[in-house]
């Protein structure tokens, strides 16, 4: 089959999507991966096509690949979802699906209608172990050649301003780390510059580069600290150690994966309200004491889980 995959909902929901696509690919299928130029980099493109649209200008682009899709026929179409299930697969919605292509003749551009695969994916994925990513053809190995300590501070955006913990953790953190002689650099995009420039002295710069020589930052790096992000996602994706703080998000359902895994250590704020991700409160809470419950000793705990994996590592 020829399969379209549709991706708008961020770095972390990309690459959770990748152990249904590598799937799909090993059993033969034509995959064709369409998401943001900022994202490109994400999946290696030697096994697979990769289209892309600007972020910006979404929908003169979204024309033009349209356009370029014009005398292409998919069998089904994919549409990455918001990774809040325990599967991480696919939910096709075929109402989503005609926004790609021309609206007034969508049966001229799929041999058949997108069907409901969920289930079928699902349980392929679980049966085919659903914590293997794969951003290539090739399975990411981590080096570890050095003892770089690669953070994301702040939150992608301001919906998720709640996601970012307080810079005194992170502080506190990096003081102990490079009197260990590990190395901090801040990973991110351009609003995580903010955070780089607060940190001189403390932490290197490294926002704002290409996501492929982030990947390759991630393959060298001794691991990965920060919060319910993208980054995280990819870092595991890589086989990088992490640890990731949760305050309104539940770490069971967006934690990097695998969750079972020593490699993958993950904080939870221990407050009555959290998580509230799946509420309104996380809408209006203007006092988020989640971020105060979480304190150095846990993060120093799970460090220390770190060092141990890595020491069984060697």
């Amino acid at each position: 089959m020829n399969i379209l995959v549709y991706t708008n909902f961020g770095l972390g929901d990309i690459i959770m999507a990748t152990p249904a696509v590598s799937i799909l690919y090993d059993a033969g299928h034509n995959i064709t991966f369409l998401c943001e130029d900022t994202e490109r980099g994400i999946i290696e493109e030697n096994w697979i096509e990769v289209l892309t649209y600007s972020r910006f200008y979404q929908q003169a682009h979204l024309e033009q690949i349209k356009s370029s899709l014009k005398d292409r026929k998919f069998d089904v179409v994919l549409l990455t979802v918001p990774s809040n299930n325990s599967e991480g697969s696919f939910v096709f919605r075929p109402k989503e699906c005609l926004l790609l292509h021309y609206e007034d003749e969508p049966q001229q551009r799929f041999s058949h209608h997108t069907v409901e695969l969920n289930g079928w994916l699902a349980q392929k994925i679980l049966n085919c172990n659903i914590h293997e990513y794969r951003l290539g053809k090739q399975r990411a190995i981590n080096n570890c050649r050095n003892k770089d300590v690669l953070f994301h501070i702040g939150a992608q955006n301001s919906f998720w301003r709640y996601k970012a913990f307080p810079l005194d953790l992170y502080r506190q953190i990096m003081f102990f780390l490079k009197e260990q002689e590990f190395i901090c650099k801040i990973i991110g995009d351009a609003k995580q510059r903010i955070y780089a420039q607060m940190f001189r002295g403390v932490a290197e710069d490294f926002t704002c580069i290409p996501l492929s020589s982030t990947k390759q930052l991630m393959l060298e790096a001794f691991a990965f600290v920060g919060n319910d992000c993208g980054p995280s996602h990819l870092a595991s994706a890589l086989y990088l150690p992490t640890i990731s703080f949760f305050g309104p998000t539940r770490w069971d359902l967006t934690g990097a994966w695998p969750i079972n895994v020593k490699r993958n250590r993950y904080i939870q704020a221990t407050v009555p309200c959290s998580p509230c991700v799946r509420t309104k409160n996380i809408e209006i809470c203007n006092n988020p004491i989640c971020h105060s419950s979480v304190s150095f000793k846990d993060f120093d705990r799970e460090w220390n889980e770190i060092l141990k994996y890595r020491q069984e590592c060697k």
